[in-house]
Protein backbone atom coordinates (compact mmCIF):
# COMPACT_ATOMS: atom_id res chain seq x y z
CA UNK A 1 0.00 0.00 0.00
CA UNK A 2 1.66 3.63 -1.10
CA UNK A 3 0.76 6.47 0.96
CA UNK A 4 0.19 9.34 -1.00
CA UNK A 5 0.09 13.17 0.16
CA UNK A 6 -1.90 15.49 -1.81
CA UNK A 7 -2.11 18.80 -1.40
CA UNK A 8 -6.00 19.94 -1.92
CA UNK A 9 -5.75 23.41 -0.50
CA UNK A 10 -7.99 25.04 -3.24
CA UNK A 11 -11.05 28.00 -2.61
CA UNK A 12 -13.92 28.73 -5.20
CA UNK A 13 -15.95 30.69 -3.93
CA UNK A 14 -20.10 29.95 -4.10
CA UNK A 15 -22.49 32.15 -6.48
CA UNK A 16 -23.65 33.88 -3.27
CA UNK A 17 -20.39 34.35 -1.40
CA UNK A 18 -19.48 38.29 -2.16
CA UNK A 19 -23.71 39.14 -1.41
CA UNK A 20 -23.15 36.89 2.23
CA UNK A 21 -19.93 38.15 2.98
CA UNK A 22 -20.52 42.06 2.42
CA UNK A 23 -24.13 42.12 3.60
CA UNK A 24 -25.69 45.75 3.19
CA UNK A 25 -23.30 47.35 1.57
CA UNK A 26 -23.60 45.69 -1.95
CA UNK A 27 -27.48 45.43 -1.19
CA UNK A 28 -28.37 49.08 -0.23
CA UNK A 29 -27.09 52.48 -1.92
CA UNK A 30 -27.45 54.02 1.29
CA UNK A 31 -24.43 52.02 2.93
CA UNK A 32 -22.55 52.02 -0.02
CA UNK A 33 -22.14 55.49 -0.11
CA UNK A 34 -21.44 55.97 3.27
CA UNK A 35 -18.48 53.48 3.02
CA UNK A 36 -17.05 55.01 -0.09
CA UNK A 37 -17.13 58.36 1.73
CA UNK A 38 -15.77 56.89 5.03
CA UNK A 39 -13.11 55.28 2.87
CA UNK A 40 -11.47 58.49 1.67
CA UNK A 41 -11.97 59.60 5.39
CA UNK A 42 -9.75 57.03 6.21
CA UNK A 43 -7.52 57.83 3.41
CA UNK A 44 -6.53 61.08 5.19
CA UNK A 45 -8.68 63.23 2.20
CA UNK A 46 -9.21 66.89 2.29
CA UNK A 47 -11.78 66.57 -0.54
CA UNK A 48 -14.07 64.16 -1.88
CA UNK A 49 -16.20 64.66 -5.27
CA UNK A 50 -18.85 62.40 -5.70
CA UNK A 51 -20.30 62.80 -9.53
CA UNK A 52 -23.89 61.18 -9.69
CA UNK A 53 -25.67 60.78 -13.56
CA UNK A 54 -28.98 62.06 -14.61
CA UNK A 55 -29.57 59.10 -16.11
CA UNK A 56 -28.92 54.77 -15.66
CA UNK A 57 -26.12 53.36 -17.10
CA UNK A 58 -24.13 57.06 -16.83
CA UNK A 59 -21.01 57.10 -14.92
CA UNK A 60 -20.54 57.51 -11.16
CA UNK A 61 -17.47 58.53 -9.64
CA UNK A 62 -15.94 58.88 -6.56
CA UNK A 63 -12.80 61.24 -6.33
CA UNK A 64 -10.44 62.23 -3.25
CA UNK A 65 -7.23 63.87 -3.06
CA UNK A 66 -6.14 61.29 -0.02
CA UNK A 67 -3.07 59.13 0.06
CA UNK A 68 -3.71 56.86 -2.51
CA UNK A 69 -2.31 53.24 -3.03
CA UNK A 70 0.62 51.94 -4.87
CA UNK A 71 0.58 48.79 -6.97
CA UNK A 72 0.98 46.66 -3.75
CA UNK A 73 -0.58 48.01 -1.15
CA UNK A 74 -3.79 48.17 -3.57
CA UNK A 75 -3.46 44.20 -4.30
CA UNK A 76 -2.79 44.01 -0.28
CA UNK A 77 -6.07 45.97 0.41
CA UNK A 78 -8.44 44.44 -2.17
CA UNK A 79 -7.19 40.80 -2.33
CA UNK A 80 -7.41 39.82 1.45
CA UNK A 81 -10.65 39.47 2.60
CA UNK A 82 -11.14 40.85 5.94
CA UNK A 83 -8.74 43.09 5.85
CA UNK A 84 -7.54 44.31 9.12
CA UNK A 85 -6.81 48.22 8.81
CA UNK A 86 -5.90 49.05 12.34
CA UNK A 87 -3.81 45.96 12.41
CA UNK A 88 -1.69 47.05 9.00
CA UNK A 89 -2.34 51.00 8.74
CA UNK A 90 -2.97 52.02 12.42
CA UNK A 91 -5.92 53.75 14.34
CA UNK A 92 -5.09 57.39 12.77
CA UNK A 93 -5.90 58.66 9.63
CA UNK A 94 -2.06 59.40 7.45
CA UNK A 95 -2.83 62.38 5.79
CA UNK A 96 -0.77 62.64 2.76
CA UNK A 97 2.29 65.36 3.48
CA UNK A 98 3.02 62.80 6.25
CA UNK A 99 1.46 64.43 9.18
CA UNK A 100 -0.37 62.19 11.52
CA UNK A 101 -3.51 63.71 12.76
CA UNK A 102 -6.38 62.63 15.49
CA UNK A 103 -8.61 61.87 13.02
CA UNK A 104 -10.19 58.31 13.60
CA UNK A 105 -10.45 55.90 10.79
CA UNK A 106 -14.18 54.23 10.64
CA UNK A 107 -12.83 51.03 8.55
CA UNK A 108 -11.91 47.69 10.29
CA UNK A 109 -12.14 44.74 8.06
CA UNK A 110 -12.44 46.17 4.47
CA UNK A 111 -15.62 45.18 3.72
CA UNK A 112 -16.40 48.89 2.61
CA UNK A 113 -14.23 48.25 -0.74
CA UNK A 114 -16.82 46.11 -2.41
CA UNK A 115 -19.40 49.10 -2.08
CA UNK A 116 -19.18 49.65 -5.57
CA UNK A 117 -20.71 46.43 -6.26
CA UNK A 118 -23.95 48.00 -5.46
CA UNK A 119 -23.79 50.08 -8.59
CA UNK A 120 -22.23 47.90 -10.81
CA UNK A 121 -20.74 44.64 -11.52
CA UNK A 122 -17.65 45.97 -13.27
CA UNK A 123 -15.66 48.68 -11.41
CA UNK A 124 -12.47 50.75 -12.15
CA UNK A 125 -9.98 52.23 -9.66
CA UNK A 126 -7.32 54.73 -10.46
CA UNK A 127 -4.94 55.75 -7.59
CA UNK A 128 -1.70 57.23 -7.79
CA UNK A 129 0.80 57.33 -5.07
CA UNK A 130 5.18 57.48 -4.30
CA UNK A 131 4.92 58.86 -8.52
CA UNK A 132 3.37 56.22 -9.86
CA UNK A 133 -0.39 55.75 -10.83
CA UNK A 134 -2.09 52.59 -11.57
CA UNK A 135 -5.82 51.62 -12.95
CA UNK A 136 -7.48 48.20 -12.03
CA UNK A 137 -10.06 46.69 -13.17
CA UNK A 138 -12.25 44.70 -10.34
CA UNK A 139 -15.36 42.84 -11.43
CA UNK A 140 -17.41 40.08 -9.76
CA UNK A 141 -19.39 37.13 -12.12
CA UNK A 142 -21.05 34.05 -10.43
CA UNK A 143 -19.15 34.52 -7.28
CA UNK A 144 -15.93 35.16 -9.24
CA UNK A 145 -13.74 38.30 -7.62
CA UNK A 146 -10.98 38.88 -10.46
CA UNK A 147 -8.81 42.20 -10.65
CA UNK A 148 -7.06 43.18 -13.51
CA UNK A 149 -4.56 45.42 -14.11
CA UNK A 150 -5.27 47.87 -16.74
CA UNK A 151 -2.65 50.90 -16.74
CA UNK A 152 0.14 51.73 -15.36
CA UNK A 153 2.30 55.21 -15.68
CA UNK A 154 3.97 57.78 -13.42
CA UNK A 155 2.99 61.04 -11.95
CA UNK A 156 4.69 63.84 -9.44
CA UNK A 157 5.96 62.17 -6.78
CA UNK A 158 4.35 64.73 -4.69
CA UNK A 159 0.18 64.11 -6.02
CA UNK A 160 -2.05 61.51 -4.37
CA UNK A 161 -5.63 60.37 -4.79
CA UNK A 162 -7.77 58.09 -5.60
CA UNK A 163 -10.42 58.11 -8.26
CA UNK A 164 -13.48 55.20 -8.42
CA UNK A 165 -15.71 54.62 -11.09
CA UNK A 166 -18.46 52.30 -12.83
CA UNK A 167 -21.39 52.75 -15.30
CA UNK A 168 -24.27 52.89 -13.12
CA UNK A 169 -26.54 49.63 -13.78
CA UNK A 170 -27.97 48.87 -10.22
CA UNK A 171 -30.20 51.11 -7.74
CA UNK A 172 -29.99 54.47 -9.21
CA UNK A 173 -29.92 57.32 -7.05
CA UNK A 174 -30.24 61.22 -7.42
CA UNK A 175 -27.89 64.03 -7.08
CA UNK A 176 -30.60 65.33 -4.77
CA UNK A 177 -31.36 62.13 -2.46
CA UNK A 178 -27.42 61.75 -2.17
CA UNK A 179 -26.38 65.53 -0.74
CA UNK A 180 -29.54 64.52 1.83
CA UNK A 181 -28.25 61.49 2.96
CA UNK A 182 -24.40 62.35 3.20
CA UNK A 183 -25.15 65.20 4.85
CA UNK A 184 -27.54 63.96 7.62
CA UNK A 185 -25.08 60.88 8.22
CA UNK A 186 -21.29 63.08 8.51
CA UNK A 187 -20.59 66.00 10.59
CA UNK A 188 -19.37 68.89 9.03
CA UNK A 189 -15.39 68.97 9.81
CA UNK A 190 -13.48 72.31 8.16
CA UNK A 191 -10.75 69.12 7.48
CA UNK A 192 -13.05 67.19 4.81
CA UNK A 193 -15.36 68.78 2.75
CA UNK A 194 -17.43 66.56 0.31
CA UNK A 195 -19.22 67.72 -3.09
CA UNK A 196 -21.53 66.02 -4.83
CA UNK A 197 -21.38 67.25 -8.68
CA UNK A 198 -19.13 69.71 -7.51
CA UNK A 199 -21.91 71.12 -4.98
CA UNK A 200 -20.53 70.98 -1.53
CA UNK A 201 -22.62 69.48 0.98
CA UNK A 202 -23.43 70.78 4.57
CA UNK A 203 -24.36 68.82 7.55
CA UNK A 204 -28.05 68.69 7.95
CA UNK A 205 -27.70 71.34 10.71
CA UNK A 206 -29.47 71.39 14.16
CA UNK A 207 -30.56 74.48 15.52
CA UNK A 208 -31.79 75.85 18.58
CA UNK A 209 -29.23 73.69 21.25
CA UNK A 210 -30.93 73.83 24.33
CA UNK A 211 -28.51 72.07 26.83
CA UNK A 212 -25.97 69.82 27.10
CA UNK A 213 -25.90 66.69 29.17
CA UNK A 214 -23.06 65.55 30.76
CA UNK A 215 -22.92 61.75 31.75
CA UNK A 216 -21.00 59.67 33.79
CA UNK A 217 -20.92 55.95 32.73
CA UNK A 218 -18.69 53.02 34.01
CA UNK A 219 -16.51 53.19 31.07
CA UNK A 220 -15.93 57.39 30.71
CA UNK A 221 -17.90 60.36 29.98
CA UNK A 222 -20.65 60.86 27.19
CA UNK A 223 -21.75 64.07 25.70
CA UNK A 224 -25.65 64.34 24.86
CA UNK A 225 -26.81 67.53 22.99
CA UNK A 226 -30.57 68.30 23.45
CA UNK A 227 -32.14 69.99 20.43
CA UNK A 228 -36.02 71.63 19.86
CA UNK A 229 -36.02 70.63 15.99
CA UNK A 230 -39.63 72.18 15.71
CA UNK A 231 -38.68 74.67 13.23
CA UNK A 232 -37.16 71.77 10.46
CA UNK A 233 -38.75 68.53 12.11
CA UNK A 234 -41.64 68.96 8.91
CA UNK A 235 -38.94 68.43 6.35
CA UNK A 236 -36.24 65.96 8.22
CA UNK A 237 -36.08 62.84 9.97
CA UNK A 238 -34.04 64.37 12.80
CA UNK A 239 -36.77 63.30 15.91
CA UNK A 240 -35.24 60.49 17.89
CA UNK A 241 -32.09 59.89 19.93
CA UNK A 242 -29.32 60.16 17.40
CA UNK A 243 -25.91 57.98 18.06
CA UNK A 244 -22.75 59.89 17.46
CA UNK A 245 -19.29 58.31 17.12
CA UNK A 246 -15.90 60.06 15.37
CA UNK A 247 -18.30 62.42 13.58
CA UNK A 248 -20.48 59.74 11.82
CA UNK A 249 -24.05 58.64 12.61
CA UNK A 250 -24.99 55.58 13.78
CA UNK A 251 -28.09 54.15 12.30
CA UNK A 252 -30.96 56.51 11.84
CA UNK A 253 -32.70 58.43 14.31
CA UNK A 254 -34.95 57.06 16.27
CA UNK A 255 -37.11 56.82 19.81
CA UNK A 256 -37.03 53.31 20.04
CA UNK A 257 -33.90 50.99 20.81
CA UNK A 258 -33.86 47.08 21.22
CA UNK A 259 -36.82 46.69 23.57
CA UNK A 260 -37.11 50.00 24.44
CA UNK A 261 -39.37 52.75 23.71
CA UNK A 262 -38.49 56.41 24.86
CA UNK A 263 -41.86 57.94 23.38
CA UNK A 264 -44.28 57.56 20.95
CA UNK A 265 -43.44 59.20 18.20
CA UNK A 266 -46.57 60.60 16.95
CA UNK A 267 -46.29 63.10 19.99
CA UNK A 268 -45.80 66.48 19.84
CA UNK A 269 -42.59 66.04 21.91
CA UNK A 270 -41.46 63.32 19.85
CA UNK A 271 -41.48 65.57 16.75
CA UNK A 272 -40.19 68.28 18.04
CA UNK A 273 -37.06 67.27 20.05
CA UNK A 274 -33.53 65.37 18.98
CA UNK A 275 -31.06 63.86 21.63
CA UNK A 276 -27.60 63.55 19.92
CA UNK A 277 -25.10 60.99 22.01
CA UNK A 278 -21.64 61.66 21.36
CA UNK A 279 -20.22 58.52 22.38
CA UNK A 280 -16.64 58.02 20.48
CA UNK A 281 -15.54 55.51 23.25
CA UNK A 282 -17.89 52.88 21.80
CA UNK A 283 -16.06 53.08 18.87
CA UNK A 284 -15.05 49.53 18.71
CA UNK A 285 -18.73 48.49 19.85
CA UNK A 286 -20.06 49.46 16.74
CA UNK A 287 -21.58 46.84 14.14
CA UNK A 288 -19.25 46.82 10.36
CA UNK A 289 -22.09 48.26 8.43
CA UNK A 290 -22.65 50.88 11.00
CA UNK A 291 -25.91 50.33 11.20
CA UNK A 292 -26.21 49.97 15.38
CA UNK A 293 -24.07 48.41 18.36
CA UNK A 294 -23.03 45.06 19.14
CA UNK A 295 -24.82 44.72 22.76
CA UNK A 296 -21.30 44.47 24.71
CA UNK A 297 -21.00 44.96 28.14
CA UNK A 298 -19.62 48.63 27.49
CA UNK A 299 -22.72 49.56 25.11
CA UNK A 300 -25.05 48.21 27.70
CA UNK A 301 -23.66 50.02 30.56
CA UNK A 302 -23.16 52.98 28.57
CA UNK A 303 -26.68 52.58 27.09
CA UNK A 304 -28.31 51.97 30.73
Amino acid sequence: MVRVQKDLTSFTFGDNFLKDHAGRIIRDPDFALQEIVANSWDAGATRINIVIPKEIKGVISFEDNGVGMTESQFKERWNTFNYNRSKIQGKIVMFPDGIISNRKPYGRNGKGRHSMFCFADNYFVETWREGEKNVFNVKTSKGVFKILLKDKSTVEPGLSGTKIWANLIKHFISEKYVMELIGSKFVADPSFEIFVNNKKVTSSILEDLMKTLQVQSKYGNVEIDLYDTQSISRTTQWSGIVWRVNKRMVGNPSWKMSKTSFLDGRKKEARQYTFVVKADLLEDDIKPDWNGFRKTKQFISVFE
